[in-house]
Formats: structure tokens, sequence, C-alpha cells
């Protein structure tokens, strides 16, 4: 699988515009290492005089034909405008019909209209849209797969790669991608992408919008970002249609135009845009193929078929050259080309790659010359989703097969994926499946042979479903062997093995009962598994006597490390998860009691002297006084405590410290001038300070 892409660099400098071919796999701006483009299926067109067509057919235009790119000039401003707002809304999603141009203005017109920026194009997901973004952002950055797979997973877009990313079609995670998984890590990296990483545009078809909105991620990205590409006006059309021709140098005949745009409007009151515009770029295609000098002329476009006829008369003119046997192997690789989405019978382009086309290079090389197929980066696609439409031949192979194109492809992704996990035995059909699958491809056993990869496959589903029939009935027979006498012998011991197991079990219970209470007062909480176990055991008086013990019993629960000098103080944080004990020799050690029955050693508080400690009532903030000094601490984080105030007190030995239970004054128990002489030593307090803690009035 491959996904077509192409970056641009900072297009300071003039670009070259196309050469008049107009094929994407020609746009190589930043060449991937990793790809081969099948250069030798296109087969170029000869040009007769005139300079090049400045019409692309049923392509969409690209960005260095940018200059033959009319009739949506004001979009194409709104969009830039909108891609390079700054702050920066968030990514924009391309909306619009089939056929409405959405290609042709991401490329030649925001693509071609971002001068200054670095751009990433990405032509479509494809099979695996995660594993194509990355690797398309992977050589734009020029860093490793594997590094910027692991950044794409969370969403991250190294601040050093392109500016913009723009993804089309869309459509296609939900056509050709059957791997969840890869769509799930695809949509995540779009939803996650941050303000520093890349502009996001996406192009997205109209008639896939409601697919969109099932993913809650996708919803808000189109609620928030969405730009509708409405239909052309007359105007638009007009230059469409004209100013190509004015910018090569051609002119069209008298009264050609207005024929084109009447033809146009009933094509589109028929039809839709979806047919009407790829036919209308077609048939302008194949007219001037047919000029007359620089003139574009009635003769040449009714020659072509008009709008309506000229793409099913190109396509049966590329089939009627053929004999029978090239006529069955490109029925044959058009159908490759064909995805059935959906059991409506809903048809779309599919990307195939061109490995698998070997053997019709000739047919794929016909189909180019003629702008019916595309190929870019070792993929080949159908020019345009209108082709399936377009040509009544085409719809004719696609109705005929349409149930064995559905089988196939289920196939097709099965298969691929077996191969790619190493062909183990656990990803291949068996049972009602394997059944369903052959009567199908029995069924449409003319509709399109079957790949090597898709033959081993149901091969290897065959022998692993008759290897496992084998070995059912091997075991069945032995199973059934066994329970006939297993039955008879066990009828006859399971009164007597269930009376002697629940003696047993109320024996083990009681002991173990009796032990639990023997542990208790020294080890209690041993004693309460104990009693537990008992009394899962088997439920006795004697075991859940021992479990009601158990419960009312209090266990003591030892401090980790312990204290190396005598704890003169204890003080409670009001919310009971901070204790702080107060040490000899000016050392207080703070835990953490969040977790009651594992307490953790946390910071410690370093003192001149020894200190009676307090609580505040209604905050985690703690007050110590020395014989010098009382010191505030803020320990709402245990584990880094930090110093709020420090403020020297007469000279005197500190025996308690209490806080009012308004927290607005700490009263302190102290002796000065000789033992036995009591005072007492009343503070104030304003609230301050960035923690919002009580800080002493000065």
């Amino acid at each position: 699988m491959s996904t077509a892409s192409s970056t641009t660099a900072s297009r300071a400098a003039p670009r070259p515009h196309s050469d008049g071919v107009g094929r994407a796999s020609d746009l190589v701006l930043a060449r991937n290492p990793g790809r081969r483009v099948h250069d030798t299926t296109v087969v170029p067109e000869t040009e007769q005089g005139g300079g090049p067509c400045p019409y692309p057919g049923m392509r969409p235009f690209l960005p260095e034909q940018h200059h033959l790119f009319f009739g949506r000039e004001e979009l194409t401003r709104s969009l830039v405008r909108l891609v390079t707002a700054d702050p920066h809304p968030g990514p924009v999603v391309l909306v619009g019909a089939s056929g409405a141009g959405k290609s042709s203005l991401l490329r030649a017109g925001l693509v071609a209209g971002l001068e200054n920026e670095r751009v990433l194009l990405i032509l479509g997901p494809g099979a695996r849209p995660f594993r194509s973004l990355v690797e398309s952002w992977a050589t734009a950055t020029g860093r490793p797969f594997g590094e910027v797979e692991r950044d794409l997973v969370t969403g991250w877009f190294s601040p050093l790669g392109p500016d913009v990313l723009v993804i089309d079609q869309l459509e296609e995670i939900f056509t050709e991608c059957q791997d969840l998984e890869e769509r799930e890590l695809f949509v995540r990296a779009l939803a996650a992408a941050g303000p520093d990483g890349p502009r996001i545009v996406l192009g997205l078809r109209a008639d896939f919008y409601d697919q969109v909105l099932n993913d809650t991620r996708l919803e808000a990205i189109v609620r928030s970002g969405q730009f509708t590409v409405s239909a052309m006006s007359d105007a638009e059309l007009r230059a469409a249609v004209e100013r190509p021709a004015e910018q090569a140098g051609l002119r069209l005949e008298d009264g050609l135009s207005d024929h084109i745009l009447r033809e146009l409007r009933q094509e589109r009151a028929d039809e839709g845009d979806a047919v009407a515009l790829p036919f209308l770029a077609h048939a302008l295609r194949q007219t001037w193929a047919g000029r007359r000098g620089t003139t574009l002329t009635f003769t040449a476009f009714q020659a072509a078929g008009g709008i309506r006829a000229s793409v099913a008369r190109t396509a049966d003119e590329v089939h009627d050259g053929l004999g029978a046997t090239d006529r069955r192997r490109l029925r044959e690789l058009l159908l490759r080309m064909v995805l059935v989405v959906d059991d409506r019978g809903r048809a779309v382009r599919r990307r195939v790659p061109v490995t698998e086309l070997d053997k019709a290079v000739d047919l794929l090389g016909l189909l180019t010359a003629a702008r019916l197929v595309v190929v870019d980066q070792d993929e080949a696609q159908l020019c345009h989703d209108s082709l399936l439409h377009a040509w009544p031949r085409l719809q004719d192979w696609i109705t005929e097969n349409r149930a064995g194109l559905l089988v196939r492809r289920r196939l097709g992704d099965a298969a691929d994926g077996w191969h790619e996990a190493g062909r183990p035995e656990s990803g291949l059909y068996g049972g009602d499946q394997l059944a369903s699958v052959r009567a199908q491809l029995d069924q449409n056993v003319g509709a399109l042979p079957m790949r090597r990869v898709e033959h081993d496959f149901i091969d290897a589903s065959h022998r692993a479903e008759h290897r496992r029939t084998k070995w059912r009935r091997i075991v069945f027979s032995i199973v059934t062997v066994l329970a006939l006498i297993a039955t008879t012998f066990a009828v006859q011991a399971r009164s007597a093995q269930q009376e002697a197991e629940g003696r047993a079990a109320v024996s083990i219970a009681n002991e173990i009962a009796a032990q639990a209470d023997v542990m208790r007062t020294r080890d209690p909480q041993t004693a309460l598994r104990l009693s537990l176990a008992a009394y899962r055991t088997a439920e006795t008086p004697a075991t859940r006597s021992s479990l009601y013990a158990a419960y009312l019993t209090e266990a003591p629960i030892g401090l980790p490390g312990g204290h190396r000098a005598a704890v003169l103080n204890l003080a409670f944080s009001h919310d009971g998860d901070v204790l702080a004990t107060s040490q000899v020799g000016g050392s207080i050690q703070l835990w953490d009691l969040s977790r009651r029955n594992v307490p953790v050693k946390a910071g410690a508080l370093k003192l001149r002297g020894s200190a009676a400690i307090a609580f505040h009532p209604r905050s985690r903030l703690l007050a110590a006084q020395t014989a010098t000094d009382l010191t505030l601490w803020d320990v709402s984080e245990p584990e880094r405590p930090e110093r709020l105030s420090v403020r020297e007190i007469p000279k005197g030995m500190t025996y308690t410290v209490a806080f009012a239970p308004d927290g607005r004054t700490l009263a302190a128990g102290v002796t000065r001038g000789g033992f036995g002489c009591g005072m007492c030593r009343i503070r104030r307090f304003r609230h301050a300070g960035r923690t919002g803690r009580s800080l002493p009035k000065p």
C-alpha cells in the first residue's frame, strides 16, 4: 500500500508552469526514496501546435497549473485567509460534492496560494492512513519513521516540519481502510494536533459527511472548521471555460462558450455537479485535441461527443481498439480499480498498487494516455469517480459483478491482513464464513481473477478447516467414550465425594479460624487474613465469629523507618491525610496518610530547637514554635513543604501551641524566667500570600 504525496518547500522563487501533461506523478518536489514511480505506464501526449493544453481533463489542476485555474478566485482567497488566519482556528475541512473541484481548489488554489509556506500534500489516506501520514511526515522532516510514529500516536507534530498539512480525499479512511486500528490512530493524530504543529486542511466528499459525524472527534473538527465548496455560478463557469484558453493563447469559436454553458446547465439539472463538471473538463480537453490552429471549434466539441458522451467515447475508443483477449483483460483491470463500499452497492474508485498490475502494463499505458487512469507513486486509480457513471460499459460490468466485487473486497482485505501478520492460522477463514465465501466466488467465477495472495489465503483456509474438522471428529470420539466411562464412575462417587469434601472443608476452616484467634493479639493483620480465608473455605459459626472478631479488632500500623529521636508532639491536618511529628533536637517529620494502611514518609522540617506544633483547623498550615521563633509552613504537598513565615519571639521554653476553632488565633504555652512560670502568647493572623494561608500580622 502506498499513498501519493508531495512536499512543497518554501516558494520564495518563481515556480515553473506545467508542460501540459499535468500528471500528479510528475510533481516530485521532495523525492521519497522508499517509493519508485512506474513512468513506463505513462504515454506522452503529442502536441499539434498552439502550446500545451490548458485543460487537465478529469484530473485535478496541479499547483504548477495555478495560472490556468480560473473560476474559483474568490473561494481560493477565502480559503487561504482562513488557513493563514492568526490565531489559527484549528483544522479546516473542505466539504463539497464529488466533481465540485475540491482537489483542484486544494492543489492549484490553496497550495499554490501559500507562496511563503512549507506545505505537505497527501493526495489520499489510502488503505493504511496512519502509516501513510507517518511516512509522509517522516520524509518531510527527515526524521526516522519510528520516532515520527511515536510522536503522531500522541498527536505531536514536530514544529520543524511543514507549516501546512493538506490531506485530500479524507473519505478513503472509510472506503479503502478496513483496519480499525489504523483508522483510529489516524483520527487520533489529527484530533490531538496542537497549535505548535502544522495547520491542517482536509478534503471531504459531501456524501461521506454522515460517516464523519459518527465519530465525535471528526465531528468536532468539522463543526468548528467546515469550509463548503458550493456549486460554480454561471460567471465562474464561463471563466473556467474561456480564461484557460486565453492564458494559453487560444480562442473559442464564436458562440461555443454559450453553447457549452447551455449544455452544461442541462447536464447539471439532470445529473448534478458530480458528473457534469468532470465531463465538461474532459470534453474541453478533447475539444483542444481537435482544435483548428489556435481555435477551439464547434466541430471539435461535437466530435468529442459534447459534455455527456465525451468520456464514454474516449473510453469506447480504447476498448474497441483492442482484441477479444485484451478486452477481457481491460475489464479485469478496470474492475480491480472499483471498490464496492457497502451492501447497497455504492461504488467508488480504488487505489491499486502497480505491482499488482505488472501483467497489464500495456493496458495501463493506454488508459493513462487517454487520461482515464492516473498513476501516482506506485498506485493506479481511475482519474475521477464520475467515470463510474460516465461510461455505460463500465457501469454494466459493475452491475453484473457487484456481489462478486463486494465479496472480493472483503476477501482481499482479509488476505492482505493475513499476509502482513505473517500468515498465522488464526487469521484464516473457517466454518460458515469460508463456506459462504466459497459459494459466492463460485457464483461469480468470471468476475475477477484472484491474486496470488488470495489464492493462498483460500487454500490455507481450506487446509486449516480440513485439519480442524478431522481433529474435531477424533476428539469427539475420544470425548464420547471417556464421557460414558466417567459418567458411570461419577454417578457412584459424587455423593460420597461431596460429603467428604464438605467435612474436610469444615474441619480446615475451623482450624484456620482457631489459629486466627490465637494470633489476633500479636498480629491483627495476619489474623484478619486468616479469618477471611476460613470464612471463604466454609461458613460455620466458628468462622463467622472469627471474622466478626477480626473486624472489631483495631490493627495498629507502624510508621516505616520510625524516628531517630524521641517524639515530643504530634499533629494531624484537618483532613487527616498528613501527620507531623516533632522530635527532640528540632526535627519535624511529615507523613502522608492519604492511604491509611500504608503511611508514606514525606518531607522533613529542620528548626533551631525542639518545637511544639499545631495544624490550622481548615487548611494544611502547620505552626511550629521553638524557644526562640515561630515558623509557619505550607504542607499542602507533604513531599515538598514550603516555609511561609519565620518570626522571632521572646526567648522561653514552648510546651504547646494550638489554633482557635476559627483559625485566626494561635495560642502558645511557654515558660520564662524559671521553671513553673506559665505564660500564654496570643497572635492574630490575616490571610495573604499566594497559597491563601494565614500569615502572622506584623
